[in-house]
């Protein structure tokens, strides 16, 4: 095998170290996010807002509901007074003259609009005034006779007898004076008010009595079906319901205001559960993290220290970042030495054109790698094979070190055990390779960063 051959499988050879290391900082910076991301979890734990009813709820209900039963009482009881007045004063069953009384009320008002009419003249309207007042006398003469006639009839007239028979009714109402009064002493309430509240709830209320203790009289009947209107005693009664209502719902509330916050404790509970869990397994995340930190940059150092003394004669730690830039101006013949090699290294960095290269050269070696891993040889083979003993070897020294760090915390050091046993582990010339092929694109600058993040973690620790 010739010089450069053997150079160019040992750069890649220190390559493939620094992969090794760049996948073991990859496992690292996915555990720190996976902490990252408990903690947050953590701390968006919030306990849960109570969304039950509450007493304030309940009583407002309730004062509602007292509200709208006293309008609706006195609506009723005003309508019912209303009607009372109506029934009382109706023109219709006045006995006396009705006809004569419409006739001279008729012929007045024909007069007075004659009168009015300044249109015509003075002698018309005075001729039209005297010939109306003539003829008023023979006509009424005739009504009245008309209404002597017709008086039995209009005395004994069906429609009559029922609404004096209603008014009646409802004054013999041994609860009628109390309604009267009440109706009376609610003057604030509009009618307009009382007759939406009608409206929308004698339906509902209706039901209620008929589904009570309350039997209905054929006066209710008659009142609900012709007027819209309900007795005075209904009226008491419902007052009565609506109490009781009242009680019962605000004892179902207030059951249901303790329910609801059972409910709401037994979530608090649940949640301070969670949150206890959570922070648990977050703390334990963090102690694994510790331990795998150092772990991890304990690795580091020692594959770190076997590159220095495997790697160093050939090309410089302070060169190790321009890698790939060294090994393609080597293996494509454009520098026939690394120290050539080197040369034109310098020369891009005084160009200010260095990362640019390396990222091209990174990209061109990768694709080399991709293809010509098998083609390494047996030297190559034989390179990975002495690193991995190397890195062997010296476990010991790293494990002796971990043990003298004074500022580890004693969680952590009742687990050294443990971590030697994962620094015993040995990386294998295949690991070697597969490393290779895994960071094929991934700069040697990136992994040398990589590599010094490491190292200087365990230098703080």
């Amino acid at each position: 095998m010739d010089k450069k051959q053997e150079e160019l499988q040992k750069m890649y050879a220190l390559r493939a170290g620094l992969s090794i290391i760049s996948q073991k900082c990859d496992k690292l910076e996915n555990d720190n996010r996976c902490v990252q991301k408990m903690k947050t979890e953590v701390m968006q734990l919030k306990k849960p807002d109570y969304m039950g009813k509450t007493m304030y709820d309940v009583d407002k209900y309730v004062d509602d509901l007292k509200n709208y039963a006293n309008t609706m009482a006195v609506s009723y009881s005003k309508k019912l007074v209303g009607l009372c007045k109506n029934l009382k004063e109706d023109k219709g069953n006045r006995l006396v003259f009705p006809f004569v009384r419409s006739v001279a009320v008729s012929w007045h008002e024909i007069i007075s609009d004659c009168a009015d009419d300044v249109d015509q003249g003075v002698i018309m309207v005075l001729g039209s005034c005297l010939m109306g007042y003539l003829l008023l006398v023979p006509i009424l003469v005739f009504v009245m006779v008309f209404d002597f006639i017709a008086f039995p009839f209009r005395l004994f007239r069906p429609s009559r007898i029922k609404r004096k028979r209603l008014l009646k009714a409802i004054r013999r109402d041994k609860n009628f004076k109390e309604i009267q009064r009440y109706g009376y002493a609610n003057c604030k309430y509009s009618e307009y008010a009382a007759d939406i509240v009608c409206g929308e709830a004698l339906t509902e209320l209706v039901d209620i009595l008929k589904n009570s203790d309350y039997k209905f009289k054929k006066l209710d009947n008659i009142l609900i079906k012709h007027y819209n209107m309900l007795t005075p005693s209904a009226i008491v009664h419902l007052q009565h319901l609506s109490k009781m209502a009242e009680e019962e719902n605000k004892k179902i509330g207030y059951e249901e205001v303790e329910q609801h916050r059972k409910e709401y404790q037994q979530q608090c509970a649940n949640f301070e559960k969670l949150q206890k869990e959570k922070r648990l397994q977050f703390e334990k995340k963090v102690e694994n993290n510790q331990q795998l930190t150092l772990l991890i940059s304990a690795e580091s150092q020692v594959i770190t220290n076997i590159l220095k003394s495997s790697y160093s004669k050939i090309l410089d730690i302070r060169d190790w970042e321009n890698l790939d830039l060294v090994i393609y101006y080597y293996e494509t013949g454009r520098a026939d030495s690394i120290k050539e090699a080197l040369q034109l290294v310098d020369l891009e960095r005084r160009n200010n054109n260095l990362m640019n290269c390396i990222q091209q050269a990174s990209n061109e070696i990768s694709s080399s790698i991709k293809t010509g891993i098998s083609k390494l040889g047996s030297a190559m083979i034989q390179g990975f094979e002495s690193l991995s003993a190397q890195i062997d070897a010296q476990r010991v020294q790293i494990i002796d070190a971990l043990n003298g760090l004074k500022s580890l915390n004693s969680k952590v050091n009742k687990n050294l055990v443990e971590i030697s046993t994962e620094l015993n582990k040995s990386i294998s010339q295949q690991q070697l390779s597969n490393a290779l092929l895994a960071k094929a694109n991934v700069s040697s600058k990136q992994m040398v960063e990589q590599m010094k993040t490491l190292n200087n973690k365990i230098k703080s620790a």
